[in-house]
């Protein structure tokens, strides 16, 4: 992995890319076109964690998702929210490079692309990637430990049997709105019923959800309220409040509006999940893309810091 500096970075997918599954624990990312040496495979965006969010997520099974990045400006810094003046962060990747296979002999590269508030993670092909082969990164490419344990990936119960069909369209952008953060906007017209983004989904058990909600993806989770019963108690959710779901994928920046002019449906595999975000109407270039977050996702959050404070002013009489 190597770090780059840019002055405009636009979020970016390469058709043909799913997600497989790759023996009994993990899922894997395959191509079903031919990736020529230096093209690139996916930019988007990464995440940042500080070291007492990053030791809760490995804590609750998530660590596989975690990788190490270099120093980053003070700028990204900033929006991300990472206060800590060491010189490596610990990162996910918000796409579907997070599910790169790792090997001695890597068909892959990736690299750090800043823009002036975000940093992307950004993949490309280290050689020609014939159709059907998976996409696999080295051993030093951000790897959290130098052996990078694949079967930690597997904790997750986002592992299925059939393929997934991964999906970006281009021209989506993201820009730093006062009072909002980040939003993603369009630079075309975006036709009603149009789809928008395909992503894969973490279904996060209740220690997961909880780790996650102790941690700066508390902003960015989703309810787990729109699974079914008998799919929550398999993933492991025993209480909707405390399980989640978490999108990788610029789902996960779309801000919140009341009459949205998208949607986001997750759509359920035999064992796994994963979001389609459409247009709900006629979205003109330039204009933000928001979705409905839903009185459910309100109403699990106050319950969730409700028990929280509950829970610190009876840890304070103990």
């Amino acid at each position: 992995m190597f770090f780059k500096k840019k002055a405009d970075v636009t979020p970016f997918r390469r058709s043909g890319l799913s997600l497989a599954p790759v023996g009994e624990n993990r899922r894997g990312l395959f191509c079903s076109e031919m990736i020529k040496a230096g093209e690139t495979i996916e930019t988007i965006p990464m995440m940042l964690f500080n070291d007492t969010d990053a030791a809760g997520l490995h804590k609750a099974g998530l660590g596989g998702f975690l990788l190490t990045a270099p120093s980053l400006s003070r700028g990204v810094r900033v929006v991300e929210q990472f206060r800590q003046r060491r010189n490596r962060a610990s990162f996910t990747v918000m796409g579907a490079g997070a599910f790169c296979g790792r090997r001695r002999d890597p068909n892959a590269a990736s690299r750090i692309v800043e823009s002036a508030h975000t940093a992307f993670y950004s993949l490309t092909a280290a050689r020609d990637i014939a159709p059907g082969t998976e996409i696999c990164l080295g051993y030093a490419d951000g790897a959290a430990q130098a052996d990078f344990n694949q079967k930690e990936c597997g904790t997750a119960p986002l592992f299925g049997e059939n393929p997934v069909e991964l999906f970006l369209r281009g021209g989506l952008y993201l820009k730093l709105l006062a009072g909002k953060g980040r939003g993603v906007f369009c630079r075309e017209d975006i036709k009603a019923g149009e789809t928008i983004e395909i992503c894969p989904v973490l279904v996060l058990d209740d220690a997961q959800g909880t780790a996650a909600r102790e941690s700066r993806l508390y902003s960015y989770i989703f309810t787990a309220s729109s699974l079914p019963s008998a799919t929550a108690l398999r993933a492991g959710i025993k209480d909707f409040s405390d399980g989640a779901l978490f999108a990788l994928g610029l789902v996960s920046y779309y801000n919140h509006l009341h009459v949205p002019n998208a949607t986001e449906d997750l759509v359920l595999g035999a064992r796994s999940c994963h979001f389609r975000l459409s247009a709900v109407k006629d979205i003109a270039a330039g204009t933000e893309i928001c979705i409905d977050y839903g009185l459910g996702w309100l109403s699990h959050q106050r319950l969730w810091e409700k028990r929280q404070a509950q829970k610190k002013i009876a840890e304070r009489k103990d």
